[in-house]
């Protein structure tokens, strides 16, 4: 990916072309968010933006002339650049890495609270996301499964709105996470926003997650339940940071780093693998074993 993204800001109508043709590719789109995060912060919001709308423009008329769904074009702009973009300013302004993604867990658990808690009928608002997932059950020949969820709509609109969630999450985390590595990489001057090795959640974070949870148990509302969860997922990220710091400390072998990311993407292990995780950064924010670490080795 770093010659591409060379490639990218040598020219201005370079980034215009290459997003547009990502834009176009079901699964180089998810590419193109990690992309439009790295051109805004190695040129700026303004440059980045107006070869993005351009790239847009370009894929429109394309789009109008063969005949096929402008829709496409606005929903993965939508979905990939604009938070894309909207997080690399957020960096800008925060200087910081930790505190960006502090503030992606709120943006997030926000969410959660108005889709579980506000919304007043979730299985109606959540219907074409449930009728599409029952659609494909029916298609692979799980029918018993597909109408034991069709019984109980608004538990399968709860599953499918938190896996959403969760899912976009992981999703803008790559865009920042990918798009400020990137950027550090290429050659040229760069501002240091912190590491990913050093990534906390804080305190604050865990304390209202454990508040929500008790919360929660204590009142039987299954939609705060959801919000909880919500709340502790982001902490298998910074248990894979404290993995990574643990390994540049020297401490972990490389093939036991590798081992997890293979784990990260193995079905039912992975999940497993996400709550061990999480565990594991969640201890992080109050016993702070980097900080031990370090303390033992002087």
């Amino acid at each position: 990916m770093q010659p591409l993204a060379a490639w990218l800001v040598a020219r201005p109508q370079n980034a215009v072309i290459a997003l547009a043709a990502m834009l176009l590719l079901p699964i180089v789109q998810l590419f193109s968010g990690i992309f439009v995060a790295f051109l805004v912060l190695k040129q700026g919001v303004r440059l980045a933006g107006i070869e993005a709308v351009l790239a847009a423009a370009l894929l429109t008329a394309g789009s109008l002339i063969v005949g096929t769904p402008v829709q496409s074009v606005f929903a993965g702009v939508l979905m990939f650049w604009v938070p894309a973009m909207l997080l690399a300013v957020t960096l800008q302004k925060t200087k910081s890495l930790t505190l960006t993604m502090q503030l992606l867990v709120l943006v997030f658990v926000g969410a959660a609270v108005v889709l579980f808690g506000v919304v007043g009928d979730l299985a109606e608002f959540a219907k074409p996301l449930s009728t599409l997932y029952l659609e494909i059950l029916k298609a692979s020949g799980l029918y018993e499964q597909a109408e034991a969820m069709a019984a109980d709509p608004l538990g399968l609109a709860r599953e499918l709105v938190q896996s959403t969630l969760w899912g976009y999450w992981m999703l803008c985390v790559l865009f920042m996470m990918m798009g400020y590595r990137l950027y550090r990489k290429i050659d040229g001057e760069f501002l240091n926003y912190g590491m990913f090795r050093d990534l906390d959640f804080g305190r604050v974070i865990a304390v209202a997650m454990i508040g929500t949870t008790i919360v929660a148990y204590a009142t039987g509302l299954d939609w705060l339940k959801l919000v909880a969860v919500m709340m502790l997922a982001p902490f298998w990220l910074q248990g894979l940071a404290l993995l990574h710091w643990v390994y540049e400390a020297g401490k972990l072998p490389l093939f036991l780093l590798i081992l997890i990311y293979i784990l990260l993407v193995l079905p039912v292990l992975n999940e497993i693998t996400i709550v061990g995780l999480a565990m594991f950064g969640y201890s992080d924010v109050w016993l702070h074993f980097r900080r031990r670490i370090a303390r033992n080795e002087e």
